[in-house]
């Protein structure tokens, strides 16, 4: 009896194996049928620009409100003209945030697109 229940037990093992296998050449397969998906390189840009942008705005603010050196933001205004720890500098920064990410967005995705493939949009 104890024979049995492992050998049923292994039986749905393998089962479940062989599905799991199924799928993923299924999968495989309609990738090389279709080619990977393509990024949005204008929505990549955008979202890009926004998330670096928002994340020195939101930086410069908390240093600003707890009181923190910021010797790490310090070194920002080397590539960012005009930009300090300050209100005024947190929007300089968002702007150059923003520039910066939406740029590296921009390459990021249309390398992507270049070197996979993709037949999308």
């Amino acid at each position: 009896m104890l024979l049995q229940a492992k050998n049923q037990i292994l039986f749905q093992i393998f089962t479940r194996l062989i599905d799991y296998l199924s799928d993923i050449h299924y999968l495989t397969h309609q990738i090389k049928k279709e080619g990977f998906m393509k990024l949005n390189v204008k929505a990549f840009t955008l979202a890009g620009g926004i998330a670096l942008g928002l994340a020195i705005l939101v930086v410069t603010i908390w240093y600003l409100l707890f009181g923190f050196e910021g010797e790490t933001l310090r070194k920002i205004h080397h590539v960012c003209i005009g930009y300090s720890i300050t209100i005024g500098g947190a929007f300089i920064g968002l702007i150059w945030g923003f520039i910066y990410g939406a740029l590296g967005g921009a390459i990021f995705s249309w390398f992507y697109n270049k070197f996979a493939g993709g037949k999308g949009e």
